[in-house]
């Protein structure tokens, strides 16, 4: 993302890339996903990754853009990423249709989300970070 910015009611323009102010809006959020095949098996890996940006007292960060206000209490909220793995089985059972079953794993490595002291649950954004942790599940489609 190249800019971020909210204009309020007075007019007065705040910079929300980078910074916690407005919500998580980094420089870099990326997704990485790669599937293989192979006759009935299939597996597939994904990563998503979410650049670390700048977390200000009070929500208030526009110290850093304004040389002339003194710089705000500050910390940096570290970056974030989350690996899923997938494994599947496709079965053909004849007159009875297709079906096929799927083991998965989300945040393989129990990745938890990044403390965001000023986040809605006053521990890291929700809209943003999986709170759930590690878990698994297994499926089955079935198609006649």
């Amino acid at each position: 993302m190249n800019e971020y910015e909210e204009i309020q009611a007075d007019g007065n323009v705040l910079n929300g890339l980078g910074y916690y102010d407005l919500g998580v809006f980094v420089d870099w959020k990326a997704s990485f996903n790669i599937n293989w095949r192979n006759d009935a098996w299939m597996v597939n890996y994904n990563a998503r990754y979410i650049d670390d940006f700048i977390e200000c007292e009070d929500d208030d960060c526009q110290g850093f853009e304004d040389s002339s206000a003194p710089n705000p209490l500050f910390r940096t909220v570290d970056t974030y990423w989350q690996h899923d793995l997938q494994l599947g089985y496709d079965l053909d059972l004849g007159g009875a249709g297709e079906g096929s079953i799927t083991f998965g794993i989300q945040n393989l490595l129990d990745e938890e989300p990044p403390l965001v002291y000023n986040g809605f649950t006053a521990a890291s954004d929700n809209a943003t970070y999986d709170y759930i942790g590690r878990y698994f599940y297994l499926s089955y489609r079935h198609t006649l």
